[in-house]
């Protein structure tokens, strides 16, 4: 069976409220999708501190990512006219672990690998007399560039963000999303279940336990309780 964020956010839920979604549950769906990706976020993290090794249930992939060029000067000599292709969307923020983003791959769309570079070593890179030439990637405010091709319009990149709901604002080249509330969540089984301890042992079950205010006609307001994060 497929773990989606519906499904868990319904079964986080339906077990706080005793499996009756009655109107006195008041912490929205939002909410707890907020804690899901937030403790999941964690989780992750702690696996990678402890050098685990990490499943590739973990990993999300945009396969339909548009780019265009844009005029960089400062990656030669002259003022104008040096060019490198730039995502036109933003690149959602990877788990980050010691400083580095968790992008595992980018590849043109017939599969070919992008070697990974950097700013600083893109720098430098148009000086050596070996990899001048070989077509890079980096990360610079939040987009994705590639150096050494101007001729690529696409490009897929595969990687470990943060919330996995920020992949849903890119289409694949099918004109679908690349992920939704309906598809599968990137956690293992193991983890799925986890996050549901932690979410209703540390957030619901305290929230639940607090004195609800019936004054004013509190318990009929329609609106659900804005938890803050």
């Amino acid at each position: 069976m497929a773990i989606t964020l519906n499904k868990l956010t319904f079964d986080i839920k339906n077990i706080a409220s005793s499996g009756v979604q009655s109107d006195n549950f008041r912490i929205s769906d939002r909410q707890v999708e907020y804690w899901i990706h937030q403790c999941r976020a964690n989780l992750i993290y702690q696996d990678m501190l402890k050098r685990k090794d990490i499943t590739d249930a973990f990993i999300q992939e945009i396969n339909c990512i548009d780019l265009q060029l844009v005029d960089q000067s400062e990656c030669c000599n002259n003022e104008i006219g040096c060019y490198e292709l730039e995502s036109i969307e933003d690149i959602p923020q990877t788990i980050d672990v010691t400083g580095d983003n968790m992008i595992i791959s980018v590849n043109t769309m017939d599969g070919t690998l992008i070697h990974k570079s950097n700013s600083s070593r893109k720098k430098y890179s148009s000086y050596s007399k070996y990899t001048s030439s070989v077509r890079r990637w980096y990360i610079r405010n939040k987009k994705l560039r590639i150096i050494n091709d101007t001729f690529l319009d696409k490009v897929s990149l595969r990687g470990i963000f943060d919330d996995p709901s920020e992949v849903g604002k890119f289409y694949n080249c099918d004109g679908d999303l690349c992920w939704t509330t309906d598809s599968q969540y990137p956690v293992t089984m193991k983890m799925a279940n986890t996050i549901t301890d932690i979410i209703l042992k540390t957030k619901i079950y305290p929230l639940l336990s607090l004195p609800q205010d019936k004054s004013n006609d509190a318990e009929d307001s329609p609106d659900p309780i804005r938890v803050s994060k």
